[in-house]
């Protein structure tokens, strides 16, 4: 019965194999917002776009550069984003120059 119960189950496996490795294609709809130049725009696009779109980027509330800079550090220290620590401060700039309050 044991072996039964495990033939089965192997061959419920090697059955939905192919269905899982299948490729789907998905299109998504251009952004609305985009990143304008100023110093520091290269470094927020190649970092931030990483993980977000620019839409949701710039729909966040404005922010001081203290608060973008506290974004940015959790988007380092807790989620993991691949940025440097030398690199927080250029992008928090960038941000608040774009969608910022004083």
């Amino acid at each position: 019965m044991r072996t039964l119960a495990f033939a089965l189950a192997a061959a419920v496996l090697a059955a939905g194999t192919p269905l899982a490795a299948r490729t789907v294609s998905v299109t998504m709809p251009p952004e609305r917002q985009l990143f304008k130049d100023a110093p520091g725009a290269d470094l927020a696009r190649g970092k931030c776009q990483t993980c977000h779109s620019s839409d949701y980027i710039f729909t966040q509330p404005p922010m001081t550069k203290a608060q973008w800079l506290a974004e940015a550090s959790k988007m380092k220290n807790v989620y993991g984003a691949p940025l440097e620590e030398s690199q927080l401060e250029p992008i928090a700039a960038y941000l608040v120059t774009q969608n910022g309050k004083e």
